[in-house]
């Protein structure tokens, strides 16, 4: 289809935006969400105008292991297609844990792939975390998730090879299948990361995109008085600053905010 200019609407002017998304639509692919759609829900929180999220899921069953994860990395091509038909402007593979689970160089394959397939800029969640640390030249921080102990390994070690020490990390389980995961509140993961916080921690990360945690960013960075960074607040802020959108958003913490 070809858009004429007056398609895009005047974004001065209130009430004629034009076509959703015109600054930039967000090709998202992720797990399947049993129950709210966490990632989506939250960028429609705080999206700038002008943009937009296109979603396309994965399935991955009841049950958060290796195996599970690569599998479902296995159908990651197949949609990116579907994104990429869709009009997307940029890709993210919005699984934390389904990035990290074998290694650094599976995670740059993943990458390679999707820009290969779509001639489009991407990045996977846990690229976009590792890149929100750097920017905010955070060394050692305290790791909150809902995985096994055996997926918090594979997420230490990770970081370890990106120069980042997991100084303390907390997982207790609110859930008993990966589709409740999103059924914890987000003071659910304050109380978490009160339990597990230690002197010397650079920043807090809250990991997984299909936990709630975004409306605590702001009151977290006050309370514990480092940088809070979550999965999907990553996620938004590297797509959004790539697609050339460089507006500050406040109220979501230090990130989004002076980056």
């Amino acid at each position: 289809m070809v858009y004429k200019d007056g398609d895009w609407g005047n974004p001065k002017r209130d009430g004629d935006l034009g076509i959703y998304g015109w600054r930039g639509r967000i090709g998202m692919i992720k797990p399947m969400s049993y129950r709210a759609d966490v990632t989506k829900v939250e960028f429609d929180q705080l999206k700038p105008v002008g943009t937009e999220m296109i979603v396309e899921c994965l399935h991955l069953g009841e049950e958060l292991t290796e195996e599970a994860l690569v599998a479902m990395g296995n159908e990651l091509l197949s949609a990116a297609k579907k994104i990429k038909d869709r009009g997307a402007d940029i890709v993210a593979y919005g699984c934390t844990s389904g990035t990290f689970v074998k290694g650094l160089e599976y995670e740059r394959k993943l990458v390679k792939q999707l820009v290969e397939i779509t001639g489009l800029p991407s990045l996977t969640m846990v690229g976009a975390v590792i890149g929100a640390l750097q920017t905010l030249k955070a060394k050692k921080v305290v790791l909150v998730t809902p995985y096994p102990e055996d997926i918090n390994k594979l997420e230490i070690k990770f970081f370890g090879d990106n120069g980042i020490e997991v100084l303390s990390h907390i997982s207790e389980g609110y859930w008993k299948a990966v589709s409740e995961i999103s059924d914890a509140p987000p003071a659910y993961f304050y109380r978490l990361a009160k339990k597990a916080f230690v002197k010397g921690a650079d920043a807090i990360l809250l990991s997984c995109g299909n936990t709630r945690t975004i409306e605590i960013i702001d009151i977290m960075e006050t309370d514990f008085g480092v940088p809070v960074v979550s999965s999907n607040l990553a996620t938004f802020w590297q797509c959004l600053r790539t697609m050339g959108v460089n507006e500050k958003i406040n109220g979501y913490g230090k990130l989004l905010a002076e980056y």
